[in-house]
């Protein structure tokens, strides 16, 4: 029989014994339940794959919103730090809250006007911000500061209210520059519409539509509001 010996016929289903090298042959059902595995297999890669995905673009999402609240607060920080650094800012923001009396001259005004000091009054305000440039002021370096530097204050608000309108958000990091606000909707020591004029009369409307709405993001404090229980309870 020689070689013939290496595969014996079983006397029963007709089946190759003995030879275990070779792979048993796979029945319909088995068949079925391995191709059904790899189906099931395939889609829980494919939702794997997909909540992976999911999870890295929130992490970048994220990672992107970090990134614009750390630049957007950067940006109000230089915008404001400009009302404490330059001098004119400082000048228009600071006569906003006086009455009367002297104002620190800005330094490179004081050849002109030959004083450290400014008198500040309410006929020289309100002269110096009329729409039109009057004789009065054209020919008064006092009247002539008080308009540079509201101009001055104006052209600052309005490079703040550009960068609000490209990016809205920005207005929530501003509270710093509120008291300007309030001071120019609601002034002390001149007559009420005296900055609201000028400003819609030199500017573009979306410049006072700033300031309003700074005002109103920012509520100006009532007297006793700022202390108001810290000596409670």
């Amino acid at each position: 029989m020689g070689r013939v010996g290496a595969l014996r016929i079983s006397q029963g289903d007709g089946r190759p014994r003995g030879n275990r090298g070779l792979p048993a042959r796979l029945t319909r059902e088995e068949l079925v339940l391995d191709a059904s595995s790899a189906a099931a297999i395939s889609a829980w890669a494919s939702v794997a794959q997909t909540a992976l995905a999911s999870l890295g673009a929130v992490f970048i999402w994220r990672e992107y919103q970090a990134h614009q609240k750390g630049r957007r607060t950067d940006l109000a920080l230089s915008l404001s730090a400009a009302l404490d650094s330059d001098e004119l800012l400082m000048f228009a923001s600071n006569s906003l809250d006086w009455s009367g009396g002297l104002v620190v001259t800005p330094p490179s005004w004081r050849d002109l006007l030959d004083t450290p000091r400014s008198q500040f009054d309410r006929a020289d305000v309100e002269d110096a911000l009329d729409v039109g440039l009057s004789d009065t002021t054209q020919t008064n370096g006092v009247r002539m500061l008080f308009r540079y530097a509201f101009v001055r204050l104006f052209n600052h608000l309005e490079i703040v209210a550009q960068q609000v309108r490209k990016d809205p958000a920005l207005l929530d990091e501003l509270e710093s520059m509120a008291d300007v606000a309030h001071r120019l909707r609601r002034p002390l020591y001149v007559r009420t519409s005296l900055y609201e004029t000028a400003v819609k009369a030199w500017y573009s409307a979306e410049v006072w539509r700033f300031v309003e709405a700074l005002d109103r993001r920012f509520p100006e404090l009532k007297d006793g509001d700022a202390t108001s229980g810290l000596f409670e309870g």
